[in-house]
């Protein structure tokens, strides 16, 4: 992953901010070893999660304790390294479906306060699609609030007027891409046609582009 980042990191001209799981580490030492290994990289900004893997089907999340001190860790290695590092806590309770309404509104707000109290910059509540639900997270939450879209999510702008400051798309558009080369695989064997990729392919200079260290 840290290879990944560091790629990345070196081929564009903007901030990059690096999803780090739920840390690579279950204490906070050893999570913050990983930070440190990632802001060498060149990375500013990281999530982390207190869900056990991100794992859909897990029925509890990490510890409420034992997620603040990783991240009051972070928050210490990042100053060591003289580095403001911006810290996206992910807290996962509609991600994995877990309580009821009333408890995962609860639990979600107690976790983000405690977040921010160590040290956290912003909270990402994905599985959160409704309207009203996210302008509540929003006004209940002192920080910027992360989304992830999803089918059904607000667009963008109905989005910033409810109160929302980052939009993830996480796997979608990876997902949309494997799809997209699937459907050409079924025509090529069902058809022997080619319009599923003809249609909107990219000319080969701005492929050749996109890979151009800075462009």
């Amino acid at each position: 992953m840290l290879t990944a980042v560091e790629r990345i990191v070196t081929r564009v001209n903007i901030p990059v901010s690096a999803d780090l799981e739920s840390g690579f580490g279950h204490t906070p030492d050893t999570v913050a070893e990983t930070v440190l290994a990632l802001l060498d990289t060149g990375a500013i900004g990281i999530n982390i999660e207190d869900a056990p893997g991100g794992i859909l089907g897990a029925d509890a999340l990490l510890d409420l304790d034992l997620q603040v001190e990783k991240i009051r860790a972070i928050r210490a290695a990042s100053q060591r390294a003289g580095i403001d590092l911006f810290i996206n806590a992910r807290t996962d309770g509609y991600w994995l479906g877990l309580w009821d309404d009333t408890e995962r509104l609860h639990e979600t707000l107690k976790r983000a306060r405690a977040y921010l109290a160590a040290g956290a910059d912003g909270i990402f509540v994905p599985g959160a699609i409704a309207g009203p639900l996210i302008g509540t997270l929003a006004a209940g939450i002192d920080a910027p609030l992360n989304i992830l879209a999803m089918p059904s999510c607000p667009t963008v702008s109905e989005l910033v007027a409810l109160g929302v400051r980052r939009v993830s798309q996480g796997s979608g558009p990876a997902r949309a891409a494997l799809a997209l080369t699937r459907r050409i695989a079924d025509e090529l064997q069902q058809t022997g046609s080619y319009q599923q990729y003809q249609t909107h392919s990219m000319p080969y200079t701005q492929a050749n582009h996109v890979f151009t260290a800075g462009a």
